[in-house]
Formats: structure tokens, sequence, C-alpha cells
């Protein structure tokens, strides 16, 4: 362009506010997201293998996509793989029609029987472990993600083995100063902003891009924050299963 362990002798709880209500829930880790409803499975196209967990009714990977996509210029050469500014074995995707104009981004990156999430997906995720305000402590990895502060803990519970890493997002410049190490991690919805589209112009004339929603998890905050993916940026992607 954290981690608690979830044992089967005893339910883990977790007190947490919702989206729209100031009472606390409790979330029982051990029902949510049994460490019995996960494993891995194997990529057949390039025979990677992912982690997996199962969250309520949802079965989401456990780590980022890492599927290489090839992308080229106009004169046929291929560009640098964007797997090679990715963090923790990952690849950054841009707005699919970014590169590839008549894909659709929901038809293409995940391997058979997986898909990128909706908006409706996410959402369902974020409120499984307690809504948006507390989404992000956890989901956020136990660790790996910078302090300001030498006293600060940044890092997650991973109380459901989503294992969320930092690394940023990344932008189309492929200035390395440009994306924060550490300090941000960003995943990508196929829902399309309504009513949104930018341009772009090459050899063959003017096309158009959607834009689509990114979910942002931050260094300093237990939150998440849903934003409208910006044409210059590229995410991770975490596939839910069919």
């Amino acid at each position: 362009m954290k981690k608690i362990l979830c044992l089967t002798t005893f339910s883990l709880l977790l007190c947490a506010c919702g989206d729209n209500s100031s009472a606390p829930q409790e979330i029982d880790f051990a029902s949510l997201c049994p460490t019995n409803a996960r494993g891995t499975f194997i990529d057949d196209r390039d025979g990677h293998e992912y982690r997996y967990t199962t969250i309520g009714k949802q079965v989401w990977m456990a780590e980022n996509l890492t599927y290489e996509m090839k992308y080229y210029n106009d004169d046929g050469s291929e560009l640098t793989s964007f797997c090679n500014y990715g963090v923790y074995g990952s690849c950054y995707y841009p707005p699919f029609k970014d590169i590839y104009p008549d894909i659709t981004l929901e038809e293409s990156l995940c391997p058979k029987g997986w898909h990128v999430p909706s908006n409706d997906e996410i959402d369902e995720l974020i409120k499984n472990v307690g809504g948006y305000g507390i989404a992000g402590q956890i989901l956020k990895s136990s660790s790996g993600w910078g302090n300001i502060n030498p006293d600060e803990n940044s890092n997650g519970t991973d109380a459901c083995g989503f294992d969320m890493k930092p690394g940023s997002m990344f932008f189309s410049s492929n200035d390395e100063s440009d994306y924060k190490k550490n300090y941000y991690g960003s995943f990508m919805s196929s829902t399309h902003v309504p009513n949104m589209s930018v341009y772009a112009e090459d050899s063959t004339g003017r096309y158009y891009h959607d834009i689509f929603y990114s979910y942002i998890f931050y260094s300093r905050s237990d939150s998440v924050q849903r934003w409208e993916e910006n044409y210059h940026s590229s995410d991770y992607i975490r596939c839910v299963k069919d």
C-alpha cells in the first residue's frame, strides 16, 4: 500500500461493561471460548498451518492471514510483496480493489471454508467479549504491545486465544517510518462504507475503489475502534469460518 488460561475445572469470570449499559456483565470464558474448541487447520493453497479459536458461535483464525497475493505493475513486473512489511509472520493487505478492481475482497483472500468477516460478524465477536470498551483487553496478545512509559503494561489478556498482535497499519509510501511498530494493530472488514469510493487512474483509464471498514486496537487502550479504511493504508486480515 494476553493470556488467561480457561481451565476446565472452574469458570474464569471477568466483569466488563457492555456498549450500551454501565452495569457490569460477567464473562464466563470457559463457556464462551473453551480451550477444547481451539486447534489448527491447513490452508491447501500454500500448506500454511493456522491456529483457530472458537468464541461463542463463531470460529476465528487465531493469527493473521499470511497468504501471499501477487501484485503487478502495468508493465507486468511484480511488485514487492506486502508480506515483506508484516510482523509476526503476517501480511498487510490493501483495500482489495486497489489492486484487482474486478475481484471482490469477499471472494478472494481466505482459505476455502473461511471468509473475510463483515461488520456484523466483527460486532458479534466484540459484543461476545464485553463490548467495544473492553474488547481490546480480551483480544490483544499477552505480549508484544509497546509501552509509552516503562511502568505500563499495554498487553492484553488473550483470554479467548484470539491473540491480536500489534504491528500497526502500513501505508502505501513503503516508508518504514510510516507505521508505528507495536503500538497499533488493525484488521479489515469486508463491509463497504456506504456511498463512498475513491478513484485512481492507470494505463487503462480511471477506475473506482471501494472503501472498507477497519477495526483498530491500541497499545494504551482496552478499547477497539472502527474506522473507515484509508485508501493509502493496508491491514491484517482475520478470517472467520463459513
